[in-house]
């Protein structure tokens, strides 16, 4: 079964949730992965009841590898059903992303001036040492998925991706995982045997690419960390997103706490809240 997610804006919460009162437009830009009932059961909840939430579109799912995929049928989506892009696992069956098969994605999502949401996948079969079969202590989930995308960005950075495909957008979750609380370690140079050759192929310094990606805002209430991200990317690349349902009843508002806490000026907050979204994703007004 195909699932789809939809971006819409959040529902005004109470008062009592809603920090410093605010009450502006939130574009959630990275929801969690749903079946598709889930989007008529969010029409119905909404139909006719003066709720300012809205479906603005959906991102089809690609995990497969391209040369088993009839793109240009996945992306009729984008025209015909409002698709605003697709998310894409950040490894196709154990392989990286930076592999050249998988630029017929990247040509595609160009073509159809959309964008790619970036998602870990790991599993318990993904063991945290040599010596055993499986992960413990769900560190697959809390620790490898962070690591999974943090991985995939700085194989698509080295790899020239932003080179050959001027204009790609990518939207990582977890608020840019590793990238930006590690982006002094990036900053040094590259542990490689081919690092001469690595440097000569990029047209910029390698944290400039890092640096257009665009990151989501899901920490689930740690503000510190939404900080950092911030701060690394810029205000203009952060996009309000919540992963919910997941994280719990509350993560909605929680991540509403987390910008608020910020103290950003107003023109920052609202575009993390919603301008950027409406741009990055080319939402109509």
């Amino acid at each position: 079964m195909t699932q789809i997610v939809c971006l819409h804006t959040i529902p005004a919460l109470p008062a009592r949730q809603r920090p410093g009162g605010g009450n502006a437009t939130k574009i959630d830009a990275f929801a969690h992965i749903l079946p598709p009932a889930y989007a008529e059961r969010l029409e119905s909840i909404t139909s006719g009841a003066g709720v300012s939430e809205r479906i603005l579109g959906y991102r089809p799912w690609i995990r497969e590898d391209p040369a088993l995929t009839d793109l240009d049928a996945r992306w009729r989506t984008m025209s015909q059903l409002g698709a605003l892009g697709a998310q894409l696992y950040t490894n196709v069956s154990g392989a990286p992303l930076d592999e050249r098969r998988f630029g017929a994605i990247f040509d595609t999502v160009i073509r159809r001036d959309g964008v790619l949401w970036i998602h870990p996948t790991r599993s318990r079969i993904w063991a945290d040492y040599p010596s055993e079969k499986r992960s413990e202590y769900g560190i697959w989930w809390s620790l490898g998925w962070p690591y999974e995308t943090s991985a995939c960005m700085v194989r698509l950075v080295y790899s020239g991706c932003f080179d050959r495909y001027p204009g790609l957008r990518l939207i990582t979750h977890h608020a840019g995982a590793m990238v930006p609380h590690f982006s002094g370690r990036l900053a040094s140079p590259l542990e490689d045997p081919d690092r001469a050759a690595t440097y000569a192929r990029l047209q910029d310094d390698p944290m400039d690419y890092f640096r257009r990606f665009y990151a989501d805002t899901a920490m689930f209430g740690a503000s510190h960390a939404v900080r950092c991200a911030v701060e690394f990317f810029g205000p203009g690349h952060m996009l309000f997103g919540t992963d919910m349902p997941l994280g719990g009843p509350t993560v909605v508002a929680d991540t509403i706490a987390d910008i608020e806490a910020l103290g950003l000026p107003e023109a920052d907050a609202e575009a993390i809240f919603a301008g950027n979204a409406r741009r990055v994703l080319r939402i109509p007004a």
